[in-house]
């Protein structure tokens, strides 16, 4: 039985490998296709924009204007067009982020790493993000450098400080600087790291506490919890001081950000037309049946030209009232069509690259998803559609060969489940599914895969991960058998 299981897991571990290895050759091939061309995004010209005035508003993040403007100074003294260099900073990122991360989940030759980095880096939605100019890229490399720094405290096991948390919370920033909801979604590891030293200490000063030591040991654990706090501390008062100093809140004409604002175009955008006539009388003369209509045809109008309106109408806070009582009111009317979208939208987020074929079939809802792809193939439509076509599909056969050989491997090593392991899978489940709730919950039919790269990112990863084990086990099965 033993040898049966060695032998599948060797065999799947190579299809993953080749399968990965495919993917791979197809990504440089694209990359090197488009790496002068400008993929034209409408939020690449406002981004340009931005880095002229360096005006922000609550949805925009200051670091990647100052990054464009650097690319420009740069692009001017070598002579290259400054979206080359934007190119190239942002795929030596990602490539970073992605060895680096697996270099802390398992230890592997470095060929094999850099071999593992190149399969995370051309995920195609992910290298289409990394030739774009766009702050995805560089907030998902960040994001898992910040991921990998705190996995460091929880697998070596090893007691955190200032210095570690000040690692962590330091890509936090950069997060939150190049996209400002990382202000939450990035907080996650952070709070992680935090309550899993709170345990460690407890635990530490419990046994100290049996074993009749003195109370020095016990004060050394706590003063480097503290450490740690006041480090996290430190950096959220930073975020927030750099946010209100770059951030003129609502100068793009944008609805302002707030709870009520997501869930009315979450759930009223579907149904918008159908409950006009209740509106408040303020709302229906701001509001006229052209600008209705705009928005309800437009998903991403609900935040430039519903919320604007409505907020001039009533006022900031009686506009939230409203956007509550409407989102309340489409509830109640349409609670099984809202509950599907959400969840096409969760699942899109979750497996992009599967819910991708779906979506240009027309199966599901409206979403970002035809628009990027129509991009993506503008300067090379043959290569984009084969490299489109085998990354999702192979990204679907991956993981279900990665669950079957990871079942196989728990079978053969039951060590696997260990209590570090479950904490790093809980961190990074927790992480992911933060992101995947607070987009799938920011609006109707603006589904954007760019969004959650990392989430992708971290399913190739755990392939990559079972792969290696498949193939060590296999090993050390065959020097057994020739013992």
């Amino acid at each position: 039985m033993q040898k049966a299981v060695g032998r599948i897991s060797a065999l799947l571990s190579r299809i993953i490998f080749i399968g990965m290895s495919i993917q791979i050759v197809l990504g440089i091939v694209w990359m090197c296709g488009n790496f002068l061309y400008f993929q034209d995004f409408g939020e690449s010209a406002f981004y340009v924009s931005v880095s002229k005035n360096f005006i922000c508003d609550e949805y925009t993040g200051i670091l990647y204007p100052v990054v464009l403007l650097l690319a420009r100074g740069i692009g001017r003294l070598f002579g290259v067009p400054y979206y080359c260099v934007i190119y190239a900073v942002q795929l030596l990122g990602a490539w970073y982020g992605a060895c680096r991360l697996l270099g802390r989940l398992k230890k592997t030759g470095r060929a094999l790493r850099l071999w593992g980095g190149l399969g995370i880096l051309t995920l195609p939605m992910a290298m289409q993000c990394h030739l774009a100019v766009l702050p995805y890229s560089l907030a998902s490399s960040f994001f898992l450098l910040e991921i990998s720094s705190s996995l460091r405290i929880i697998l070596e096991e090893r007691c955190g400080g200032l210095k570690q948390m000040a690692k962590i919370a330091s890509f936090w920033l950069l997060c939150v600087l190049l996209m400002p909801e990382y202000l939450y979604l990035g907080a996650a590891p952070v709070v992680f790291v935090l309550l899993c030293e709170l345990a460690r200490t407890l635990k530490e000063c419990g046994t100290l506490s049996k074993c009749g030591k003195n109370s020095s040991s016990a004060g050394e654990a706590f003063g480097r919890l503290g450490a740690m706090g006041l480090a996290a501390a430190v950096f959220l008062g930073i975020i927030l001081g750099m946010n209100s100093l770059t951030q003129v809140e609502g100068y793009y004409g944008k609805t302002l950000r707030s709870p009520e604002a997501s869930l009315v175009s979450r759930f009223a955008w579907s149904s918008l037309m159908d409950n006009y006539d209740s509106w408040p009388g303020e709302v229906q003369e701001a509001l006229d049946w052209g600008k209705l209509q705009e928005s309800a045809f437009y998903p991403d109008n609900m935040a430039r030209v519903f919320g604007p309106l409505v907020e001039e109408a009533l006022g900031e806070e009686e506009a939230r009232e409203f956007f509550l009582a409407a989102a309340k009111q489409a509830w109640k009317q349409n609670r099984e069509g809202i509950l599907h979208e959400i969840i096409w939208d969760a699942a899109a987020y979750t497996v992009s690259p599967v819910a991708f074929q779906m979506q240009l079939t027309g199966r599901g809802y409206d979403a970002y998803t035809g628009r990027n792809y129509e991009i993506m193939r503008h300067n090379t439509p043959v290569l984009a559609r084969i490299y489109m076509d085998y990354g999702c599909w192979w990204f679907a056969a991956g993981l279900g060969i990665s669950a079957v050989l990871q079942l196989l491997c728990i079978f053969r090593d039951r060590s696997i489940v260990c209590r570090k392991n479950v904490l790093a899978c809980v961190l990074i489940l927790c992480s992911l599914s933060g992101m995947i709730l607070w987009y799938t919950m920011q609006g109707a039919g603006i589904m954007d895969y760019k969004n959650t790269i990392a989430v992708n990112c971290f399913w190739t990863v755990w392939s990559l991960l079972v792969m290696w084990k498949g193939l060590e086990e296999y090993a050390c099965f065959q020097r057994e058998e020739t013992v």
